[in-house]
């Protein structure tokens, strides 16, 4: 059984939580309101093996202590599926980094985002395999819209699902920008 960290879990990565939870993982989900955890864990065969962190991840300092908690109780992280905005994924790499462990982390990113500039930008450890998710968008009679989250959560998982090589999955189409 794996350790999984899920950061943007109750919004519109809901259903790769509980993709996890029904593998027997366990997945600890960095939440602010309790009423959307609880939301998943009904749609979830395994509630069990959800483990809500409660703790916005712009608070550095309690994101770490929480982090470090949920390692003790559950084992190291093995793999990370973050969508986060701000400094909180650099600490989030380094608590994960400290537990020794070879690890995943899948960086999901947004349509516009310059995949090679993030990379050249994020230090990323020697024990870390680092991959990015880009959400994109779908084009509908000559109009594009943004993804649903079911289909945003559906082309995660098919990116975490991907052989190990491939550095960059698309979900949706991210051209041509000016649809």
């Amino acid at each position: 059984m794996k350790h999984v960290l899920v950061v943007g879990g109750t919004g519109m990565l809901a259903d790769v939580v509980s993709w996890y939870a029904n593998q027997s993982n366990y997945v600890s989900v960095i939440a602010r309101e309790e009423e959307k955890v609880k939301r998943i864990k009904h749609s979830t065969k395994q509630q069990k093996h959800i483990y809500p962190i409660y703790v916005n991840y712009r608070q550095i300092q309690k994101l770490e202590e929480q982090l470090k908690t949920a390692i003790l109780m559950l084992g190291p992280i093995q793999q990370v599926v973050a969508w986060v905005r701000s400094d909180a994924k650099e600490s989030i790499i380094k608590v994960v980094t400290d537990q020794l462990s070879d690890w995943q982390l899948f960086h999901i990113i947004n349509s516009s985002a310059d995949s090679e500039r993030i990379k050249d930008y994020l230090y990323v450890p020697a024990n870390c395999q680092y991959r990015q998710i880009q959400l994109g968008f779908k084009v509908v009679s000559n109009y594009s819209r943004w993804l649903t989250n079911q289909e945003i959560s559906q082309g995660v998982i098919e990116g975490i699902q991907q052989e190990r090589n491939t550095m960059l999955h698309i979900v949706g189409q991210v051209e041509p920008s000016d649809k």
